[in-house]
């Protein structure tokens, strides 16, 4: 579980601000899948 709780909860400091590690694999998980041409729902990413 402590896995879950830092992947949830991990930031990178960029600039002045915090950016959510969440966030970051959710963007590259929908980069990847435009770029790749697979539709959105058949992808599961569980974060």
């Amino acid at each position: 579980m402590d896995f879950m709780q830092w992947l949830l909860t991990a930031q990178i400091p960029v600039g002045g601000s915090k950016l959510l590690l969440r966030e970051v694999v959710g963007k590259d998980s929908g980069l990847a899948m435009a770029l790749g041409g697979m539709p959105r729902h058949e992808a599961v990413v569980v974060v």
